[in-house]
């Protein structure tokens, strides 16, 4: 081989190595951006039912005070209505 084509070949190795560095960076990269992408949500998600736990007991009164508000409206409508069927012509 003369020295131009020698040359060629270090050159395609160099580049191959220089390559084959960078793709593993990437691979690393990726890696560790789906580790740290899977943490995020288990921390979310954890803390998001911890949350829920801890503020349960007030979730729950405020869902039983709804409930006793929507049925003093629902009884207050019926009682309007029965006002109103009494004052109204027939």
């Amino acid at each position: 081989m003369d020295g131009e084509m020698r040359e060629h070949i270090s050159e395609t190795l160099e580049l191959t190595q220089d390559n084959n560095r960078i793709l593993h960076s990437m691979r690393r990269a990726r890696r560790w951006a789906l580790a740290w992408s899977v943490i995020k949500w288990i921390v979310i998600i954890s803390s998001s039912v911890g949350i829920y736990y801890y503020y349960q007991p007030q979730i729950e009164n405020i869902m039983e005070l709804w409930q006793t508000v929507s049925a003093m409206l629902e009884s207050a409508k019926d009682q309007l209505n029965a006002v109103n069927s009494a004052f109204t012509p027939r």
